[in-house]
């Protein structure tokens, strides 16, 4: 519905698809990870997808690590190779 004596906004075009829209640097670097064992690396380097995620409900001062999570889906062919 419009309201008489309202203004029309026009629409904005979206950009054109050969110019890529810029991210922010944070987007751009992935997060440094820090293994407490180096069994975790390997595994990680070995997994076929992985997710890691923040830990939820503890407290954490400004300059410690976040401590998170780490999901890893390691095919069985490869598991040999870690022992």
């Amino acid at each position: 519905m419009l309201i008489p004596g309202a203004s029309r906004r026009q629409p904005v075009p979206p950009p054109p698809a050969s110019a890529p829209l810029p991210l922010p640097r944070l987007l751009l670097q992935a997060p440094l990870l820090v293994y407490v064992r180096p069994d975790d690396e390997f595994l990680a380097k070995q997994a076929t997808a992985s997710a890691t995620f923040a830990v939820e409900g503890r407290a954490v001062a400004k300059d410690e690590l976040l401590p998170m999570r780490m999901v890893m889906l390691v095919p069985a062919a490869k598991l040999p190779a870690a022992r």
